[in-house]
This record gives C-alpha cells, sequence and structure tokens, in this order.
C-alpha cells in the first residue's frame, strides 16, 4: 500500500477502535481527547501498517510528519500554528511545553481525522433559537482570535519582507507612523487602512532611493 492507502486504513481503524475521551475541560464543561487517549491506539496501527509519525517545533508552528517506513521518499505533512501559552505561576519553559502540547494533540487529530464528537454535539440539538452553549463560544473566541493573530502576522511579515535588503531601519517606520497616522503603534495594531497607507509609503521610497 502507498501511504495515503495506508492512512487512510488507519484512519478507519481509530474509528472502529471507538476511542473514549478522557480530558475534561470544566471551565466551559466539555470532554475532549488527551494525548494519552490517542498515542497507544496511532503507535499500534503505525507499526502494523508501517507508517511512522514525527512531530517538530518551528518558532512559529507545529509539525507532523507522517513516513511510509517502506519507502521513505512517501511522506504526508499536516501543520499548525504554534501560539505561547500563559499560565499563571509557570516558568516560560513551562508555558512552552503546554502550548507544543496542545499544538501536538491537534496534529494528531487533524492527521487521523479524530473528531471530539461531545464537544461537537453541545453546539447542536435543544439549545434554544439565538443561543449558544459556552462551549460554541469559547471555540468561536479562539478561532476569531486565531483568524487576528494570523492577520496581524501577516502585516509584520509584509513590511518585513519589502524593506528587507533597502537600508530602512524599523525607527524609521514607526516615526512615519506616528507622524501620519497621530499614534505611536505597533505595525500589528494598525487597521487595513493604516496598513495598505504605511506599504504604499514605503513602496515609494523604495523608489524613489533606487531612481
Amino acid at each position: 500500500m502507498n501511504i495515503y492507502q495506508k492512512l487512510a486504513e488507519a484512519r478507519q481503524k481509530l474509528k472502529e477502535a471507538g476511542l473514549k475521551q478522557s480530558g475534561n475541560n470544566k471551565g466551559v464543561g466539555y470532554k475532549y481527547f488527551d494525548l494519552s487517549d490517542i498515542l497507544p491506539h496511532t503507535t499500534k496501527l503505525e507499526k502494523e501498517l508501517g507508517l511512522l509519525s514525527v512531530v517538530s517545533f518551528s518558532d512559529d508552528e507545529g509539525t507532523l510528519t507522517l513516513y511510509n517506513t517502506e519507502d521513505s521518499n512517501e511522506k504526508i505533512v499536516f501543520t499548525s500554528p504554534l501560539r505561547g501559552a500563559e499560565l499563571r505561576g509557570c516558568h516560560p519553559v513551562q508555558n512552552l511545553g503546554a502550548a507544543e502540547t496542545y499544538v501536538r494533540r491537534y496534529l494528531y487529530l487533524l492527521a487521523y481525522e479524530i473528531v471530539e464528537t461531545e464537544a461537537l454535539d453541545m453546539q447542536q440539538g435543544e439549545q434554544p433559537q439565538g443561543t449558544r452553549s459556552k462551549t460554541v463560544q469559547a471555540v468561536e473566541a479562539a478561532v476569531e482570535e486565531e483568524r487576528r493573530k494570523k492577520q496581524e502576522y501577516s502585516k509584520a511579515r509584509k513590511i518585513q519582507d519589502l524593506i528587507k535588503g533597502t537600508e530602512i531601519q524599523a525607527e524609521e517606520i514607526t516615526q512615519w507612523i506616528e507622524n501620519n497616522l497621530g499614534a505611536r503603534k505597533k505595525v500589528n495594531d494598525l487597521s487595513d487602512e493604516e496598513f495598505n497607507k504605511l506599504y504604499s509609503a514605503l513602496e515609494r521610497a523604495i523608489r524613489e532611493d533606487v531612481a
């Protein structure tokens, strides 16, 4: 079997295994799959089918690479953004570990299409029209926050890419924002309209320098 056939087989067998959720988020009232619920099953299946999953992290994302052990050229890559955790009373390294553990769990859910049914079920059914459970609200808030962070990150990255190789310094950009937008803001805090003004101004400055 090629790697896609093996992964399809593994997903089917996991569904038939009837995984149990041992994680319990008391704050918003739903259960979830902990890594200890998932890894014993995936490790066994990978050994049986000739697969190997390897998780790695960069500064901004986690990656799960699934290899075909019978053909090392065959692989499937799954990624997820890595965001910092801020747990009270914890050392930064502990916060990093917490974030990596969460992303690692999510990568396995993604790769093997494991659905946390109880959390999803709470979004449906007998809720009065116009109301949402705390779980749904928490999920929606998390999705919106992730969308916002991705958007902000892309703004900063666009500016970095634009000025790369030029003599424009970050301090000059900060000063331009203060002089032209009336406030001392970071690039990530700019509205889309303000960002477009900044980007256009930098493009003009770069063209003038080249000319």
